[in-house]
């Protein structure tokens, strides 16, 4: 959780995130939501792009984190990724310039990378390709009457 806060507070352009279903200790942490709305409210052009993997069970996972996105539409972008060829790694990229690996989503541990530019932008390249690939899902839309 520290490691999210930390690339949040250094964010300046974009955070990526690939989650296979937002895990709810930090997605749904009331502290790290109100950090990344501070952080967006305070730079109005970043972007923040969410690709899930099962999107029903993160709607179920981070009501707070959906809300925020809700919200504040205009900076963010949710879709589903593929299933046949999604990566199980959990990722977070800050920028193009640090960003926390977790080799599994249903592990723990994990790296924060921030001296590693050429691993950094090899895992953004993998994101944009499955970014590319993705679809919206209307789990992940809000529905207003």
């Amino acid at each position: 959780m520290v490691a999210f806060e930390k690339l949040i507070q250094v964010s300046t352009m974009a955070l990526n995130i690939l989650s296979f279903r937002l895990n709810p200790a930090l997605f749904n942490d009331p502290d790290l939501t109100e950090s990344l709305r501070q952080k967006i409210l305070q730079r109005r052009r970043m972007r923040v792009r969410v690709l899930i993997r099962e999107p029903r069970q993160a709607v179920r996972n981070a009501p707070r984190f959906l809300a925020l996105a809700r919200r504040l539409g205009s900076n963010f972008e949710m879709r589903a990724a593929p299933r046949d060829n999604s990566p199980i790694a959990s990722l977070i990229i800050c920028d193009r310039h640090s960003m926390i690996y977790r080799p599994s989503f249903e592990r723990w541990d994990g790296q924060l990378i921030s001296a590693n530019p050429i691993r950094i932008r090899e895992c953004l390249e993998e994101f944009d390709s499955v970014w590319d690939n993705s679809t919206e899902s209307p789990e992940l839309r809000e529905t207003r009457l």
